[in-house]
């Protein structure tokens, strides 16, 4: 009887306005209508609700804050990883990190590559580049 009931509010939502965004309806303004009409029938439902809601907004959050750590991964590891993604910011001790990158591409103007080493897994000296300033650049 609930699930119905949201079927309708988003269905409701999405033929209201042309621009009003409908996702943001249906997820929002939708789901409060459906947990107050669900609420008094099924308060164990609306709490599991609820919460599955606000896992899922916290969630992601936490998953993505963290940086790759160069000492839990092998040395092909990392190189692959910069490699893939062109340029990562990762961790290389318990208080540092760096950007490295895949090439120049991923320098700024007036940047040049320098060689760098970190610790990895496998290898203490891990070779990989990362952007620095030109001091050429900076003298004019």
């Amino acid at each position: 009887m609930c699930a119905a009931t949201l079927d309708r509010m988003a269905i409701d939502a999405i033929s209201m306005s042309k621009h009003v965004n409908p996702l943001a309806l249906a997820g929002g303004v939708a789901m409060n209508r459906f947990l107050w009409n669900c609420a008094h029938r099924k308060p164990a439902f609306a709490a599991a609700a609820a919460t599955v809601l606000i896992l899922a907004a916290v969630l992601p959050a936490t998953a993505q804050s963290r940086r790759p750590d160069t000492r839990t991964m092998t040395c092909g590891e990392v190189q692959s990883l910069i490699n893939q993604r062109g340029a990562v910011v990762m961790s290389t001790g318990q208080h540092t990190f760096d950007r490295y990158v895949a090439n120049r591409n991923f320098c700024q103007h007036g940047e040049v590559l320098e060689r760098d080493y970190v610790p990895a897994r496998d290898n203490d000296r891990c070779y990989v580049q990362r952007c620095a300033i030109d001091l050429q650049f900076e003298r004019f």
